[in-house]
């Protein structure tokens, strides 16, 4: 998928863990997951008078269900921008595939002016914790030579180290070591970006920044031992993406809104 843009920079959205329910109203952990991302996606346009590309950084189903997928295409059809989505852990993939609404949205990647987006798939059928199959290292390996006079953005949705939150960390990519290896092995990748652990979170690895961003809906409070949700506000991470290579980013996250959700409950 190639996008052209004549103006830089590039303003790419990234949102995450929607989790959208079978029906409209559904919610997880007492939060109405359709309502969320309502709020945010509302707060993305607000904010984001040029936006060149959404990117959606997988669990847009808690149960990978067809109505789920159906919703949430619908709803990024109010974006004048492409949306292209790569899966997480609570969705399957081939039901993804049949209801997002574009078959370019799963594509894989896309370049949008001095810039490749190469989406990974780390999610392991029918498990919580992730990994990047040697299939997938050496896509993006392929993709990034093969663009090699344009800067890469990896993205995938479990987190490849350790965040410092025990609970979580048990999920992190399993052979994330040696898929950092391959990344920083490619010159021109500039950044890593996931889903999943639904939090603000950044570090580095060998000098690449990797970064996560808020969930649309429910957020896990950081640095704990067991399951503990926080009380911020959904949110989304948005990106401006230089034409040198460079970039700046930040979260935003709705105010004013209340929103209900279970702190008492140990998980889903």
């Amino acid at each position: 998928m190639d996008v052209a843009t004549t103006s830089e920079p590039i303003r790419l959205v990234q949102i995450s863990d929607t989790h959208l329910e079978p029906e409209e109203g559904g919610t997880l952990l007492g939060m109405d997951t359709d309502r969320s991302l309502r709020y945010v996606l509302e707060l993305v346009q607000q904010e984001n008078t040029r936006l060149d590309l959404i990117l959606a950084t997988g669990d847009i189903s808690t149960h990978g269900t067809p109505q789920a997928y159906e919703r949430f295409a619908n709803y990024m059809q109010a974006i004048t921008a492409p949306v292209v989505w790569l899966p997480g852990n609570h969705d399957d993939n081939e039901v993804m595939a049949q209801h997002c609404g574009n078959p370019e949205a799963m594509a894989g990647h896309i370049v949008i002016g001095q810039w490749l987006i190469v989406m990974l798939d780390s999610t392991i059928q029918r498990q919580v914790g992730g990994r990047v199959e040697q299939s997938e290292i050496d896509r993006m390996t392929k993709l990034a030579q093969l663009h090699c006079d344009k800067h890469v953005l990896v993205a995938c949705h479990h987190p490849p180290l350790s965040i410092d939150c025990e609970w979580i960390d048990h999920q992190r990519i399993s052979n994330g070591e040696a898929f950092l290896e391959a990344v920083v092995a490619l010159s021109n990748v500039k950044l890593l970006i996931c889903g999943h652990i639904h939090q603000h979170w950044q570090t580095q690895y060998r000098g690449l920044p990797i970064m996560s961003t808020p969930s649309t809906c429910i957020q896990f409070k950081p640095r704990e031992v067991d399951f503990t949700l926080d009380t911020l506000s959904p949110g989304y991470r948005w990106f401006d993406l230089h034409a040198d290579g460079s970039f700046t980013t930040d979260i935003s996250r709705v105010q004013g809104v209340d929103f209900t959700f279970d702190m008492n409950s140990g998980g889903y």
